[in-house]
C-alpha cells in the first residue's frame, strides 16, 4: 500500500481492455461515499503479491487520500485448474480480508493499517462482468525497505522503534485470535515520514477456527522468508504453530534491517548443500541439529555486524539474544526464556514489546545526549 500515482513524465504500460479488465479502468471515477479515483499506482518491481488486483489513490470529498485495492476478476477466470474453484477461491479470499480487516479496525488495532471503506463501483463500457469489488485503506508513504534506502544509512533508533511496532502489531493481531503469517520488509509499512509503522497485507492471515484462503497451505506466507519447520514440511497448522511461525518472522525482520538479509536465507546459505530445503528429503528432527549449528554461525555474524552498526554494547548484546530466542530453528525452544520457563505460551510477544521499547528508548536518549 505505497502513496503516490504515476508522475507525467514516467510511461505508463498499455491498459488490458476494458471489456475484460475493468478493474485496471478506475481512473477518474466517482465511488460511493464520496471517493474519487485519482490514479493508478505503480507496482514496486520488487514486491511480491497484488497479482489479482489494481492499486489506485483515492480522495474523499474532505480531501482525505487513500489507498484502493480494485479486484480483477478477469485474473480468476483466467489459468489452470477448474474455473469454478478458481472463481470461489478468489471471492472467498476478498471476503476473508475484508471481514478481517474490518474486525481490525472495530478493534482500533494502532498498529495495523486500517480499512476505511470497501464496496463495488460498476464500469458500465465493460460489458457482463461490470462491477468491480474494492477495499480502501489507510495510505501509507512505502514500507520500511523503501524507507531505509533513503535514509542512506542505519539509524539504530529507528531499527528498534520499527520492531517495537512490528512486534505491537502481531502483538495485538494474536489477541484477536489471528497470525499474519507473512511478515517481511514490504508488508510493514510505513506512515509520518517514516517515523510510525503499521503492519500491512493480510492476505495470508489465518484466524483461529475460521477457514481463510491459506488456512490449508504448508507455508502459507512467502517461501523466502518461512520458518523451517514449514520449510521442511513438519508444520502442522495448529494455532500455537502459527503464533511460532510469527515470532520467527519477526525476529527474521531485525535480522533483515541489520544485516539485510532475512534469518531464512542466512541460515540456508550456511547450510551444507545436502541438508538445505528443497534437497533434504528426511525428517525434519533429523535436520534439526545443522539448522541450529548453522543458525549460531548466522547469529556470530549477526553480533559482529550489529556491534559495527551500534554504539552500544548493552544494546547489541540484549538484541542479539532476542533475535536468537525469535528465530531459533527449532519451534518448541522458540521464545521468550521466561515464557518457556514459565510453560505458558512461548509464542507471546509482550515481552519483546516492552523490550524494543526499552532498547528503542535507551537508543533515542543517547543519540540525543550526543552519544
Amino acid at each position: 500500500m505505497m502513496s503516490g500515482a504515476k508522475s507525467m513524465e514516467t510511461p505508463r504500460d498499455p491498459l488490458p481492455p476494458i471489456d475484460q479488465v475493468p478493474a485496471a479502468h478506475l481512473e477518474g471515477r466517482e465511488l460511493p461515499n464520496g471517493w474519487t479515483v485519482l490514479g493508478q499506482v505503480p507496482k514496486d518491481a520488487t514486491a511480491t503479491g497484488g497479482n489479482f488486483s489494481f492499486a489506485y489513490r483515492v480522495r474523499n470529498k474532505s480531501g482525505v487520500d487513500a489507498f484502493l485495492k480494485a479486484l480483477d476478476f478477469h485474473a480468476a477466470l483466467t489459468g489452470p485448474g477448474d474455473i469454478l474453484d478458481r472463481i470461489e477461491g478468489f471471492a472467498s479470499a476478498y471476503r476473508f480480508e475484508r471481514e478481517l480487516m474490518t474486525e481490525c479496525t472495530a478493534r482500533r488495532m494502532s498498529r495495523v493499517i486500517q480499512l476505511l471503506d470497501y464496496g463495488e463501483v460498476t464500469v458500465p463500457e465493460a460489458g457482463v462482468i461490470s462491477r468491480v469489488p474494492y477495499l480502501i485503506f489507510e495510505l501509507a508513504d512505502g514500507d520500511i525497505r523503501q524507507f531505509q534506502a533513503r535514509l542512506g544509512r542505519f539509524d539504530t533508533a529507528w531499527m528498534l522503534r520499527t520492531m517495537k511496532h512490528a512486534a505491537t502489531g502481531i502483538e495485538q493481531l494474536h489477541l484477536a485470535h489471528t497470525t499474519h503469517q507473512d511478515l517481511k520488509p514490504s508488508n510493514v509499512l510505513t506512515q509520518d515520514e517514516g517515523n510510525e509503522m503499521k503492519l500491512g497485507d493480510l492476505g495470508r492471515a489465518d484466524r483461529r477456527g475460521v477457514d481463510g484462503p491459506s488456512s490449508e497451505f504448508p507455508i502459507p506466507g512467502s517461501v523466502t522468508y518461512a520458518p523451517p519447520e514449514q520449510l521442511y514440511g513438519a508444520f502442522g497448522q495448529t494455532w500455537e504453530e502459527r503464533r511460532a511461525g510469527d515470532v520467527y518472522l519477526l525476529g527474521s525482520l531485525a535480522v533483515q534491517l541489520v544485516v539485510g538479509h532475512n534469518m531464512s536465507a542466512l541460515v540456508q546459505g550456511a547450510l551444507p548443500k545436502p541438508f538445505r530445503a528443497g534437497t533434504w528429503s528426511g525428517e525434519f528432527a533429523a535436520a534439526l541439529p545443522y539448522l541450529i549449528a548453522a543458525h549460531a554461525d548466522v547469529m556470530t555474524k549477526f553480533r559482529t555486524r550489529a556491534a559495527d552498526l551500534i554504539n552500544l554494547p548493552e544494546v547489541v548484546e540484549e538484541l542479539s539474544a532476542a533475535i536468537s530466542d525469535m528465530t531459533f530453528p527449532d519451534p518448541l525452544r522458540r521464545g521468550h526464556p521466561r515464557d518457556r520457563a514459565a510453560k505458558t505460551s512461548s509464542y507471546d510477544v509482550r515481552r519483546y514489546v516492552s523490550l524494543f521499547n526499552r532498547l528503542a528508548t535507551a537508543a533515542e536518549y543517547r543519540l540525543r545526549k550526543g552519544q
